[in-house]
């Protein structure tokens, strides 16, 4: 297990997490339903929010 000591190592596992999945890119995966597809295809899951509607 990884223990924290300090906020900033929270922020840059954070970051690491998000750069892995290339999240932090803009349009890494494309745009529209296809960048969506590779998205998904890519990360592996999808994680909706019950205050918006998807469609895919």
């Amino acid at each position: 297990m990884i223990k924290i000591k300090h906020p900033q190592e929270l922020a840059h596992l954070r970051c690491l997490a998000l750069s892995a999945q290339a999240l932090l890119q803009t349009q890494a995966y494309g745009s529209g339903l296809e960048g969506a597809r590779n998205a998904i295809n890519h990360i592996g899951y999808v994680q909706g929010d019950s205050a918006i509607n998807l469609i895919l």
